[in-house]
């Protein structure tokens, strides 16, 4: 019985799984990250794609599928679809203009693209330039800040910039080099936080999965997108929604 029970043990040892050691990463300067960082920001300027959405908002989730198109500066459309395929809400702006077609309400919502007003719809309130620039895998990188480099536990290259009126960015990288986390702090309270997953191959990899987080407001946002193009040309009009006949407009504040 003895015998049998050490065998045990010893099968036992040899089927658990290994942990999986973290890439040994060796230091690199400030300059190498933020230039990384800067590279990726120069690369993409539009896609338009088909993902999977979620979002958290004060405990409450909402799931669904979106098709998604974003140009720099400040251009978005977003169009929720029903299972069958169907639009159920149509969102664009050409960054002045924000409108919003509601099919199954007939109401056309239109304003200024205001952060409070896409929030009242994506419920992510932030800036509009903001939230395109996270799509296309950009951050804006605070400036005038003191920078150190350090190397984490799980083998990740973390960029620490400090501002001495109390702003404070963290930047996440992989063993590749690539961001892979971003979150903002003002005054000791986290305000905001990004990650991205799912990185394409080629020399320029982007990533087909991001998150995005309001702490404060309780809210998280994260989307994975099944097919997606970059930098292929978007007609302007796209970003232009105009109401049908019919609809009842709403002007928003």
């Amino acid at each position: 019985m003895k015998r049998f029970f050490l065998l045990l043990c010893l099968m036992l040892t040899a089927c658990a799984p290994r942990a999986i050691r973290p890439p040994e990463l060796h230091p690199v300067p400030a300059t190498t990250l933020l230039a990384s960082v800067s590279a990726s920001g120069r690369a993409f300027h539009s896609l338009r794609g088909l993902a999977k959405v979620k979002v958290v908002d004060s405990g409450r989730t909402i799931g669904g599928t979106q098709v998604i198109l974003a140009e720099k500066p400040d251009r978005l459309r977003a169009e929720t679809l029903s299972p069958f395929g169907q639009p159920l809400l149509v969102l664009a702006s050409d960054g002045r203009q924000l409108s919003i077609l509601a099919p199954g309400e007939g109401r056309f919502y239109q304003g200024p693209a205001t952060a409070q007003n896409l929030g009242r719809f994506t419920g992510f309130a932030v800036p509009l330039p903001t939230l395109v620039q996270i799509l296309l895998y950009q951050v804006p990188v605070i400036a005038g800040s003191q920078q150190s480099v350090s190397i984490t536990k799980d083998g990740r290259y973390r960029l620490t910039l400090q501002t001495y009126n109390g702003q404070r960015e963290v930047l996440y990288f992989d063993a590749n080099k690539r961001l892979v986390e971003m979150n903002y702090s003002a005054d000791g309270e986290l305000k905001f936080l990004v990650s991205w997953s799912r990185f394409t191959t080629g020399e320029r990899a982007f990533p087909q999965a991001a998150t995005l987080s309001l702490p404060r407001q309780q809210t998280e946002v994260s989307l994975m997108f099944t097919e997606l193009k970059i930098n292929a040309p978007i007609p302007a009009e796209r970003f232009d929604l105009k109401p049908p006949a019919g609809v009842s407009i709403v002007d928003l504040p």
